[in-house]
């Protein structure tokens, strides 16, 4: 336990937030393990939590990785749509509707 840790539950598990001070994101390796609830926390390298990959390394490679293999899968679709002769505002709407809210997703992080 530290004092600029808190920790969340939310409805598919419980997340444990801690305060980055001094620009120092150091991994906390070789720190003593964190107990919550008479349990110690595992440590891994990588976690998707509400959609987006997080890696221990704080990078987004991972989460880009995901979210392109995502996209790649459904522009196939696209292609067929438009093979099909389909006119182009069912095109964009299919577009918008399972491509582009991939892409988008998490944005705002």
């Amino acid at each position: 336990m530290h004092s600029s840790n808190h920790i969340m539950k939310f409805a598919n598990g419980t997340t444990m937030v801690g305060l980055i001070s001094k620009n120092n994101e150091r991994a906390q390796s070789g720190r003593s393990p964190l107990f919550t609830g008479g349990s110690s926390v595992e440590i891994v390298k990588s976690t998707k939590f509400l959609g987006v990959h997080l890696a221990e390394n704080l990078t987004w490679s991972l989460n880009t990785s995901s979210i392109s293999k995502k996209a790649q899968q459904r522009l196939c679709f696209l292609r067929r749509l438009r093979k099909a002769h389909l006119p182009p505002p069912i095109l964009t709407m299919f577009y918008r509707g399972t491509i582009e809210s991939i892409l988008s997703s998490c944005i705002s992080a």
